[in-house]
């Protein structure tokens, strides 16, 4: 739903579960996902800009969601986001597992990560009715001069376990 055929990145698979997805505002919750793709040059640095969208209840209209705080749709520099994935300040050992590099440079690679288990941190302070719903969720990926490097678009439900 986003990208070219011709960026240098692409997912061609992905699979995340439970589904919905499910969150709680003070444990971390399991989510298994598998992925595969590939990188076709390398990365040094760039840009990750995060959008994400919510779809208000009973109107049927997706309202994007600021950027508050680094979170909602912001923009992030790339190599120093990667490393603070879950939060942790480090590579997730997912990430080691499957030889899918988390910080930069980036080398051309394809990855194929099997179906594992990570765990979606806990939301803490965001309010439930902001966490709590339907979501589009859009990743786009550019180099250092603004080029495009890749997108990832994905639609994803998430409710709180009460």
């Amino acid at each position: 739903m986003c990208g070219n055929p011709s960026d240098p990145f692409q997912v061609t698979s992905a699979s995340v579960s439970p589904w919905p997805v499910k969150f709680s505002a003070t444990s971390h919750i399991p989510l298994t996902i598998a992925i595969k793709g590939n990188l076709s040059i390398p990365v040094t640095k760039g840009t990750m800009e995060l959008q994400v969208k919510k779809k208000l209840p009973y109107v049927d209209v997706w309202e994007k969601i600021p950027c508050i705080d680094d979170y909602g749709s912001c923009k992030y520099d790339l190599c120093l986001s990667l490393i603070h994935i879950f939060g942790r300040g480090s590579c997730d050992a997912w990430f080691l597992h499957n030889d899918i590099p988390c910080k930069c440079p980036l080398a051309p690679q394809s990855f194929d990560a099997p179906p594992s288990t990570l765990l979606l941190p806990a939301t803490g302070l965001i309010p439930t009715w902001l966490a709590d719903g339907d979501f589009q969720v859009q990743l786009t990926f550019k180099d250092d001069t603004g080029g495009p490097i890749g997108c990832f678009w994905l639609q994803i439900s998430m409710y709180e376990i009460k």
